[in-house]
């Protein structure tokens, strides 16, 4: 922890200039304007669209009705109790992850998904007081001022209402990595490592993380990480038998070089596709990737990982090592590996609003956020992240071309913005002056 209760000798050393610390009351205002918005936005749930909770509730009932080979088959509808009948392979995770649905389709479906919602409210709450308590240096203000104002990032965030209208696992996750952060932070690396698997074992781009570790030999992080997998996927497979993983591994097999065009799906692969041709806003169908947009898509997510591997190692030659870089290698690697994946649905990124808010206290400890640079930088990070993506540029962006294109990729561009100040700040001197 980069905080009052971790050892001196783990906190980011303040700079004499630095900013006056956060402000609890204003803080509390912003955190309760915060949380109204995102009542406002997300309380309706009654959504036919929201997949993927009626994927988790229907995998969780043939649970509970003993027809687990069902799995990943087509099914559901009104006769089976959610809104609409779904394609086979509907559920994407390993069928280990269905188990904790069972308790929730012994429910109703609607009530169910209230249910959730109320699950990824407490998530998001639990990742304030994580990333205020644990992630937050301690000279930015009292405790009470530091969770609020993390609170107020977190509700204001677009993808924190997308993933409570849609009852969605993203909250989960996120509370799972800023936890495993925060333990990374305190030295408690098992323990970080175990968080990091759970949130692995539900989004794919969390893996970014591990090659992390791995990269900055924290072997126990790293073998902690492994374990835990090596025991879930053996768990999963003493339950569910070995026909079920190898149906679900020919499914991602089969979505290889692949593309959804859909509007939130903000990777880089979806990202240069909308830009090179024409694709539909709304269509959520994988369709081939073109070998020109492919070869593309390789080349430049090949230099974005250069080019933040160069910018941390050449921080680790400068300065060693420090919970400040830390979180800014955290922040880097993980936008870059949720824009890496093939899909980065619009709420993955709600996995950012811990980084930037960590990557922001490092900054600010350094004095560096008088840069104008930087701040600009960082600004334009949180509005591309944070704002919603407007009802009449989804109807209009197909008319638009390679403009609307980028305008529908704001959540990609936000990613980018901060994976490229957080390695800026990873390969500064440790505390260094600015």
């Amino acid at each position: 922890m980069i905080g009052g209760a971790a050892p001196a000798t783990v906190d980011i050393p303040a700079q004499p200039d630095a900013a006056p610390p956060l402000r609890a009351g204003v803080c509390a205002l912003l955190a309760v304007l915060a949380l109204a918005l995102l009542l406002v936005r997300a309380w309706r749930i009654d959504y036919d669209y929201s997949i993927d909770f009626q994927a988790y509730w229907l995998a969780g009932s043939r649970i509970l009705a003993g027809q687990a080979g069902d799995l990943y088959a087509a099914g559901g509808g009104p006769g089976q109790g959610t809104p609409r009948a779904l394609a086979a392979s509907e559920f994407k995770n390993l069928p280990l992850v269905a188990l904790p649905f069972a308790p929730l389709a012994a429910l109703e479906y609607a009530t169910a998904k209230r249910a959730f919602w109320w699950i990824n409210l407490a998530a998001l709450l639990a990742t304030g007081l994580v990333l205020g308590l644990g992630v937050l240096p301690a000279s930015l203000g009292s405790p009470a001022a530091r969770v609020a104002a993390c609170l107020a990032l977190l509700c204001a965030f677009a993808p924190a209402h997308i993933a409570l209208r849609h009852a969605q696992t993203t909250p989960l996750v996120t509370l799972a990595v800023t936890a495993s952060l925060a333990a990374l932070l305190r030295r408690r690396h098992a323990a970080s490592g175990v968080l990091l698997a759970a949130a692995a074992l539900v989004k794919w781009p969390v893996w970014a993380l591990a090659a992390l570790a791995a990269a900055r030999r924290r072997w126990r992080l790293a073998g902690a990480f492994a374990l835990t997998l090596a025991v879930a996927a053996a768990l999963s497979l003493a339950l569910f038998g070995t026909g079920l993983h190898a149906g679900y591994l020919d499914e991602m097999r089969a979505h290889a070089g692949t593309v959804m065009t859909g509007h939130n799906n903000q990777s880089l692969a979806a990202v240069l596709h909308r830009l090179s041709a024409p694709a539909a806003t709304f269509d959520w169908t994988p369709q081939p990737l073109p070998p020109a947009t492919r070869t593309a898509a390789l080349a430049a997510g090949v230099a974005l990982l250069a080019a933040l591997a160069l910018a941390l190692r050449r921080g680790r030659a400068a300065g060693g090592s420090g919970p400040g870089r830390d979180v800014a290698e955290f922040a880097a690697a993980l936008a870059a590996g949720i824009v890496l994946f093939p899909v980065a649905w619009d709420h993955y990124f709600l996995l950012l609003a811990p980084a930037l808010a960590g990557v922001t206290a490092v900054l600010h400890q350094d004095g560096l956020l008088r840069r104008p640079a930087v701040s600009v930088a960082l600004a334009l990070s949180f509005l591309c992240l944070a704002l919603p993506t407007p009802d009449r540029l989804l109807a209009a962006a197909a008319g638009l071309g390679p403009a609307g294109a980028a305008l529908l990729s704001h959540y990609f561009a936000g990613a980018l913005l901060l994976a490229g100040v957080s390695a800026w700040a990873a390969r500064r001197p440790a505390g260094g002056a600015p």
